[in-house]
């Protein structure tokens, strides 16, 4: 959705209200006060609220909290992950996935000024994915030093005109196993900071977006474009962030 005018604004206000309106303590309802525009706009009012509840108090650092709730699509499950922010986050979380078998469908990340991380992932599974596990299995990956990516032949492009504060990253090719860690891989070597991810797949085929930006909170320029490019080409290593 458009993420500028009075439409949106009035959107994400019914919404961060409606969210509100579900909480009983006043952690959670101030944590929402402080949720992007972004996030408002692409969640519904009890998205939100389960979210808020998830991440407060914020996490300690190295530790998670996950919730694994039904979709209404038999086979396909949400996990809602909260932490803290941290390098690499996106690639090290995607990796625990793979690791536990969890084909990621859909995902979404949210991220507060206080460092606190929401990361939702919608996975294909026979069965309901065990929180236990999932948690333990992500906490050692937060502990692991982060590997290289796979090479990857898809089509990246990047937009500085979309957004007034990030650049816009809009990710497309064949959807296979591990694709989702790949681009984080990607991100992660060319030091490139993910604030959002909206991931789709339609006949074997992704359309993903990313808002992205460098350490410094800046829209991207050629020169870190072009890292980004020949990371995910070539599953190269370097320094790695969110």
């Amino acid at each position: 959705p458009e993420i500028s005018g009075s439409d949106a604004a009035n959107l994400a206000g019914a919404r961060l209200a409606a969210a509100q309106r579900l909480l009983a303590d006043e952690a959670p309802i101030e944590r929402l006060q402080h949720a992007s525009t972004v996030q408002l706009l692409t969640h519904e009012p009890e998205v939100l609220a389960r979210q808020a509840r998830l991440i407060e108090p914020l996490p300690r650092p190295g530790t998670v909290r996950v919730a694994v709730s039904p979709e209404p699509e038999p086979g396909l499950w949400r996990i809602d992950i909260a932490c803290r922010d941290t390098d690499a986050l996106l690639a090290r979380l995607s990796d625990g996935l793979d690791e536990l078998g969890l084909a990621v469908v859909r995902a979404d990340v949210a991220t507060w000024p206080d460092g606190g991380v929401i990361d939702s992932f919608v996975v294909a599974a026979a069965e309901r994915p065990a929180a236990r596990e999932i948690g333990a299995v992500l906490e050692r990956r937060l502990r692991k030093p982060v590997s290289a990516g796979a090479p990857r032949d898809l089509s990246i492009r990047f937009d500085n005109g979309a957004l007034p504060w990030h650049t816009v990253c809009v990710v497309s090719g064949a959807d296979e196993p591990g694709t989702l860690a790949a681009i984080a891989h990607a991100f992660a070597a060319a030091d490139v900071v993910v604030h959002s991810a909206r991931l789709a797949s339609d006949g074997g085929v992704i359309d993903d977006r990313f808002t992205v930006s460098d350490r410094f909170n800046r829209k991207l320029d050629e020169r870190r474009i072009e890292r980004v490019r020949v990371a995910l080409a070539t599953g190269g290593a370097g320094r790695r962030t969110r």
